[in-house]
């Protein structure tokens, strides 16, 4: 009976220390906000908009009455949109998608100029908007 316990105990012990466990402990913390915050392309109504926010000559942040934050990647080459005084959306249609030709015009001093709207996404908020821009424009 002895002999059983003490190999069991044996066995108990080599299984706790095993390399495995080893390698758990030196497993590194993963950082929340070292990732990149999560966009998915939608949509929205034109007449809804409330607030623009031109990040630079290729990202525009756009907030609606409810709240909803979208990030517009630009066509390049938006030179002076990042400045810009004004901004408006021009299209054709109320529900502005990725794909429906819709425009940004903006006017910086002097000049008034329209860029392409490439895509439209939804992110949780101006923050996570701004983020996403900052990792696209330094190509991490």
């Amino acid at each position: 009976m002895k002999y059983r316990a003490l190999l069991a105990l044996t066995a108990f012990a080599v299984l706790t220390s095993s390399p495995a466990q080893e390698d758990e402990d030196e497993i590194e913390a993963i950082d929340i906000n070292e990732m990149p915050p999560v966009a998915e392309e939608a949509c929205f109504q034109s007449a809804e908009i409330r607030d623009f926010d031109a990040l630079s000559d290729e990202f525009v942040l756009v907030e609606n009455r409810r709240g909803e934050v979208f990030l517009l990647t630009m066509f390049p080459g938006c030179r002076g949109l990042g400045s810009s005084i004004q901004i408006a959306l021009v299209s054709d249609l109320n529900r502005v998608c990725s794909n429906s030709a819709a425009r940004i015009q903006f006017r910086g001093t002097e000049l008034v100029d329209t860029c392409p709207i490439v895509k439209i996404e939804s992110v949780e908020d101006k923050e996570s908007g701004e983020r996403l821009a900052e990792i696209r424009s330094s190509g991490e």
